[in-house]
């Protein structure tokens, strides 16, 4: 066996816990291909779990097969019944290991893979129990809950991956590692998978999102521009054609407004540079993208457009609240107005 340098998975989940997704969606890729390489000469670990998975220049190296060797041996020498054995590792074994089935095949590898993905993405294994014979049970009988009420970055079609992997008839999972690997590669650019460690956390942050000052720059440059065009076009309008002078305050309300907004924007595509970038928006965080904020802000503008629009119609029409005496004909354009003080009683 080659010394392999680094760390195993599980001494990374004990330090940093959850990982990065797209740090997570890579190491499950090169553990998939460890794992079809074997399956196709005929060997299947039956003890993936995140001990065995050792980190060797940011790769994945899938080690210990002991357990394949100990039963490949021993049925070999039928020293072994094929019924009635159960061996794995608790947190990651499938129902078929657990019930001693015989014939155990690839699939497994697969379930105990769903298991590891879980743990990467959530920093938990999908099954706990207080006792072996209450882990079993859960492995048996219990649904894994969702991945997104334990991490909402984590993307919906990532998530049916890890759950697919979990089912608890292998006929329901993947029937190989191979089929997994091709719905990996589409989350996340294949650069990822090739050089992982060219770009880091921090420069992923820098490239996905501006601190806040500057977006708050920015910000102020474009609010100066587009109130000295609404400036411009409302004072003119209200002399021509009797615009409502509110325009200008509505468009200052709609800034105001939408500060936070960007603010929270750039907040999220932050959150998710530091993810690495490859997973969708989901949940509230899909609300607030830099395309949907900008689009947001457009929409805004053209509805109070359309507004003042409105209200100009209405005024010349002399219908609803924006009409004048001369509209609503009840007075000519060159009536006489006597303009005199007086109370009301």
């Amino acid at each position: 066996m080659p010394f392999i340098e680094g760390e195993s998975l599980r001494a990374r989940l004990q330090r940093d816990g959850e990982l990065p997704l797209a740090d997570a969606i890579r190491l499950l890729r090169e553990v998939l291909d460890a794992l079809a390489y074997a399956h196709q000469h005929g060997v299947v670990h039956r003890d993936i779990k995140p001990d065995n998975i050792l980190i060797s220049a940011h790769h994945a190296v899938v080690t210990d097969f002991g357990v394949a060797k100990a039963l490949s041996a021993a049925t070999n020498e039928h020293r072994l019944t094929a019924t009635g054995v159960a061996l794995g590792t608790t947190a990651y074994m499938a129902p078929e290991q657990i019930a001693g089935e015989p014939n155990v095949d690839g699939r497994a590898d697969i379930y105990a893979t769903g298991a590891l993905a879980f743990e990467m993405l959530t920093g938990l294994p999908p099954f706990r129990g207080a006792s072996v014979q209450a882990m079993f049970a859960a492995h048996m009988t219990q649904a894994p809950p969702p991945i997104a009420s334990l991490r909402q970055a984590v993307p919906a079609a990532l998530e049916a991956i890890v759950q697919r992997c979990l089912a608890k008839r292998p006929a329901d999972r993947f029937q190989t590692p191979a089929e997994i690997i091709p719905q990996l590669d589409a989350l996340a650019p294949t650069a990822a998978f090739d050089a992982p460690s060219a770009v880091s956390t921090q420069e992923l942050r820098v490239s996905t999102h501006r601190h806040p000052l500057g977006v708050l720059a920015l910000f102020g440059i474009a609010s100066a521009a587009i109130l000295g065009l609404v400036w411009g076009l409302v004072w003119g309008l209200v002399w021509s054609l009797g615009a409502p002078d509110l325009v200008f305050q509505g468009a200052v309300g709609l800034l105001v407004a939408g500060l936070p907004i960007m603010l929270l924007t750039n907040r999220y595509e932050a959150a998710r540079g530091a993810a690495g970038g490859v997973a969708p928006p989901v949940g509230v965080a899909r609300l607030f993208t830099w395309r949907r904020s900008i689009q947001g802000g457009v929409l805004a503008f053209a509805g109070l457009t359309l507004a003042a629009a409105g209200f100009m119609a209405s005024r010349a029409l002399g219908i609803g609240p924006g009409k004048t005496l001369v509209s609503a004909g009840i007075m000519a354009e060159r009536d006489r107005i006597v303009i005199a003080d007086f109370v009301n009683r």
